[in-house]
């Protein structure tokens, strides 16, 4: 199916300056993701959180994006990417200043974690679908890199922010600089994004739309590689703790830099995809992602490490904004929020089950990981046309 143009063309320089604006939303969404990880050594040993399981929070905010996302992808299809956009931001922004209010208690920092979640998983799918909208297909592989590479800066970027907020003896304050960059996101898409961008008629045929060959296999894909991929960067960490190659302490610039090189390959190389195909393009780089998964288990010292982490990091970005291109053109505009909706839940779903399903021993859990991923590329290589 082709998608049809937006409905206001933009000149080059403000198409740039829009998905420029869409990317530091994203690197908003992202860093409310995952600033906990930098944040829950300082709760576990704040006393307004003792006794309470922190997983909780954790979890509270993918869960919540994830009904948000799927609850209002149609509303994106019916009102316009900006309208919801705007709405999620504001609510995010809320949510955000909410946490430095109520740093104190638990029962309310659990329910600025939800709303904060449920705003950006609306505010993601308005986002993703208008990228979609901006770019034509044959340069959206770029679009999508540098949207992308606005979720990959929020780790290295955001989460050494945090650890020093908490240093500090102020871990809230990093949900201030996360409240600002949601304020200047939000001016920016009002000023930028174009106000019926995406805007149709709802109708339950957009949901019908969702149940193609297509659709359902990127989805299942979706699922498999992100939940692998996630788990295998999650465990990492205690796995290099406990081997001795890299203790707990030590590894802050692992992960600034493996952060930075992802954005770096979603920049730079997400562009191949237009030149060699959308589909082509995410085959490729799965397969690549499944061969250093597998390469990990090999690895016994620093060096190793690098070696095999350094390009991992590079290929699974790289195939990121490429691979939500392709699935941003299986159905036709009006039903693009709706989708987008949908694979963001797929994204939540796939975080939230692996971990509990992969097994105890980091090997034995890179093996079934590389193994996920791999089925991933056959459900692309065998039920998805190349577009």
């Amino acid at each position: 199916m082709v998608a049809q143009p937006a409905q206001r063309p933009l000149t080059p320089l403000a198409e740039r300056l829009a998905i420029l604006a869409l990317a530091s939303a994203a690197f908003a969404m992202t860093l409310n993701a995952n600033v906990l990880a930098a944040l829950l050594p300082y709760l576990e040993a704040d006393s307004a959180f003792a006794g309470h399981d922190l997983k909780i929070l954790v979890g509270a905010a993918g869960l919540a994006g994830a009904v948000g996302a799927v609850l209002l992808g149609p509303a994106v299809d019916a009102f316009g990417r900006r309208t919801p956009m705007t709405v999620g931001m504001l609510l995010f922004t809320l949510a955000s200043l909410w946490h430095v209010l109520a740093a104190g208690s638990f029962a309310q920092i659990l329910a600025a974690r939800a709303l904060a979640g449920f705003a950006a998983g609306v505010t993601y799918t308005s986002a993703s679908a208008a990228v979609a909208d901006l770019v034509a297909y044959e340069r959206r592989g770029a679009a999508m890199g540098v949207f992308t590479a606005g979720m990959f800066l929020a780790v290295p970027v955001g989460l050494p922010l945090a650890g020093l907020f908490a240093r500090l003896g102020h871990w809230s304050h990093i949900f201030v600089v996360q409240a600002g960059v949601g304020v200047l996101a939000m001016l920016a898409i009002r000023m930028l994004i174009p106000r019926d961008l995406g805007r149709s008629r709802y109708s339950l045929d957009n949901l019908r739309m969702l149940g193609t060959v297509d659709v359902v296999a990127c989805l299942g894909s979706v699922v498999l590689y992100v939940g692998a991929f996630f788990t295998s960067v999650q465990f990492a960490g205690a796995w290099l703790d406990r081997s001795g190659l890299l203790p707990k302490k030590e590894q802050g610039m692992l992960w600034v830099v493996l952060g930075l090189c992802m954005a770096v390959g979603s920049l730079a190389l997400a562009r191949l995809s237009d030149r060699f195909g959308k589909r082509t393009w995410t085959n490729l780089t799965c397969v690549g992602v499944a061969a250093f998964l597998l390469l990990l288990t090999r690895v016994d010292d620093l060096a190793g490490l690098w070696a095999v982490g350094l390009p991992l990091a590079i290929v699974a970005a790289a195939r990121t904004g490429p691979f939500q291109a392709l699935i941003s053109e299986l159905v036709p505009t009006e039903a693009r929020g709706t989708l987008m909706g949908v694979r963001a839940a797929a994204v939540n779903l796939g975080t939230g089950v692996f971990p509990m399903l992969a097994p105890k021993d980091y090997h034995d859990a890179l093996y079934v990981a590389s193994a996920a991923v791999f089925v991933a590329f056959l459900l692309v290589l065998l039920l998805v046309r190349q577009r």
